[in-house]
């Protein structure tokens, strides 16, 4: 079974995404939905408008609600289950690879090589907090209630 948002859908103005996801026909009755699972699911999610501006705005309210353990309740607060240690691990190197790349490409937009600022630190460590919640934001485990 899919999760599901509640939202006003007009019928002279379906939204896009939704189709993708086997939304039900809004001209007629739909007494069963179809379930399907396609590789454009998961690029849609992945390139989504929509995904990113919400994983900016999880990832602003995982730092003011829990800047102690960002990374646990982000992933507690997608899954509705605590994260074991490999996954926490695994999820903590992702950070520290995204906010690395973050932080090269900062130093490349600048002329001098100085070491990285304590704001851009904390800036490249929130974008890749932003990557990881649209990482947990379009997964499966997100996405389905077994």
């Amino acid at each position: 079974q899919k999760r599901s948002i509640y939202l006003r859908n007009k019928r002279s103005a379906p939204v896009s995404i939704l189709q993708l996801f086997d939304q039900p026909d809004i001209e007629t009755n739909c007494t069963r939905r179809n379930q399907s699972t396609v590789p454009l699911q998961a690029l849609s999610l992945l390139n989504s408008d929509l995904v990113v501006k919400a994983a900016e705005a999880f990832a602003d309210r995982v730092l003011l609600e829990s800047p102690q353990d960002p990374i646990g309740y982000a992933f507690l607060a997608v899954t509705g289950r605590r994260a074991d240690a490999e996954q926490l691990q695994g999820l903590a190197e992702f950070i520290l690879r995204q906010s690395d790349i973050y932080l090269r490409d900062e130093q490349n937009e600048q002329d001098e090589q100085n070491k990285a600022t304590e704001q851009e630190l904390k800036q490249a460590s929130r974008l890749a907090l932003v990557d990881l919640c649209h990482v947990l934001l379009s997964s499966n485990e997100f996405a389905y209630i077994d």
